[in-house]
């Protein structure tokens, strides 16, 4: 009983440990917030990536986004934007991030009407998802929409930084 006892704990330390390890998500309120992070001060590349837990393709990626945003974060940010639920955001969002190793900054969207950020994202984008956002000095140049592999965001990165 005991052995249960102790195992119980150690499972309920693990599992808190990588709850704490998950990134904080904020909330996306505001055009001004929007203009401020695709504004980058440190001359990056900008790659914003929307996606949804209950999204297949954006859970199909989401490994490949996450190597390809480690590796080339010393020159581009990575900004990842929930379209789940807020309800959603500790139950399901949260431990997806945790479990993939999200360390970018992360917001789910919190606009009162999704229009508000399709537009300030690309016009001419629909809201399918996943999509992915490439900014160069505030200025969107490149839009990947559906599910994508790491050599496709490598590709579209090489071809923004030139």
């Amino acid at each position: 009983m005991k052995i249960l006892k102790n195992l119980f704990l150690l499972s309920a330390l693990l599992v808190s440990f990588s709850f704490a390890n998950a990134q904080e998500i904020q909330p996306l309120k505001n055009e001004e917030m929007v203009s401020k992070l695709l504004k980058n001060s440190d001359d990056k590349i900008v790659i914003v990536n929307l996606w949804a837990y209950w999204c297949s393709p954006c859970k199909e990626e989401f490994p490949d986004l996450v190597k390809f945003g480690k590796e080339n974060k010393d020159v581009a940010n990575l900004v990842l934007i929930s379209l789940d639920e807020k309800g959603d955001l500790e139950t399901k969002t949260k431990p997806f991030l945790a479990k993939n190793n999200v360390d970018f900054v992360t917001y789910y969207n919190s606009f009162d009407k999704d229009e508000k950020l399709i537009m300030m994202l690309d016009k001419n984008w629909e809201g399918a998802i996943p999509s992915t956002f490439f900014f160069k000095d505030g200025k969107l140049v490149k839009s990947l929409i559906g599910k994508q592999t790491e050599k496709e965001f490598k590709k579209a990165f090489d071809e923004v930084k030139q």
